[in-house]
């Protein structure tokens, strides 16, 4: 059974390897005409600035901000989608979190339950790319629809042997059975395609697996009700105390 679930798992890795070098393809068109429009639009937008009257500066500069955001989303999307090597560091897991949880709450502070254990918890990677996993699936969560009251958003950090589980869970519209292995594909979106590209979970998970980490979508039972929850996978660093204890 154990080498069948393997080979399954080593199935749908490959799977996602050819669906993300498709997108890879595909975005890479799409990336290189968005990003010369943007361009073209920042050039002619600084023009504009030169003659539009004073009243009109901070609209024009409110644009030019959002086109300059817009760009960088382009190109961290062409590095993630070519898999180039993450720049490991060692990152202290609760402080990561945070951050990730601070950049999210000016737009909505609902409440947050973080639980984690009293001994600090490392992991291994490229802090970037990291932070965007995390402050991408919170706000994911922030944004699903509330059918229940009052919205709930629990973090919780396990230590399992040598990895680290980050599990984030949200009791706002459950995702239905069909689509919890679509989400996470190139392109797949249950939002409006005017308003969003689909490209947020399939990065994540693109991510994690270059971190040597895995992601998944479950549900489960908290307060008498269901709830979302992704579950992040990651090898455990160990800290210097750990370390020292060893020696």
């Amino acid at each position: 059974r154990q080498m069948l679930n393997y080979s399954s798992e080593a199935r749908d890795v490959r799977i996602f390897n050819r669906k993300i070098s498709e997108a890879d393809t595909v975005s890479r068109v799409f990336c290189h005409y968005i990003k010369n429009e943007v361009l073209a639009q920042q050039a002619e937008l600084r023009l504009l600035e030169t003659k539009a009257p004073t009243e009109l500066q901070d609209d024009i500069l409110n644009v030019v901000a959002r086109n300059e955001r817009m760009y960088a989303y382009l190109n961290n999307a062409r590095k993630i989608f070519k898999q180039e090597k993450a720049a490991p560091e060692r990152i202290l897991l609760k402080a990561l979190l945070e951050e990730a949880l601070e950049s999210v709450q000016k737009v909505d502070r609902a409440a947050v339950e973080l639980i984690m254990d009293p001994e600090p918890v490392y992991i291994l990677g490229d802090r970037y790319q990291l932070l965007s996993v995390l402050t991408s699936l919170i706000k994911n969560a922030y944004e699903a629809p509330r059918v229940r009251k009052p919205f709930r958003l629990r973090i919780q950090v396990s230590r399992q042997w040598k990895y680290v589980c980050i599990a984030i869970a949200n009791n706002g519209q459950r995702i239905a059975r069909k689509d919890r292995k679509k989400v996470f594909e190139p392109f797949y979106s249950t939002k409006p395609s005017t308003s969003n590209w689909g490209l947020g979970l399939s990065l994540c998970k693109n991510i994690v697996i270059l971190h040597h980490g895995k992601i998944m979508l479950t549900e489960e039972q908290a307060h008498n009700e269901i709830m979302t929850v992704f579950n992040i996978i990651l090898p455990a660093h160990e800290s210097e105390t750990d370390e020292g204890d060893k020696e």
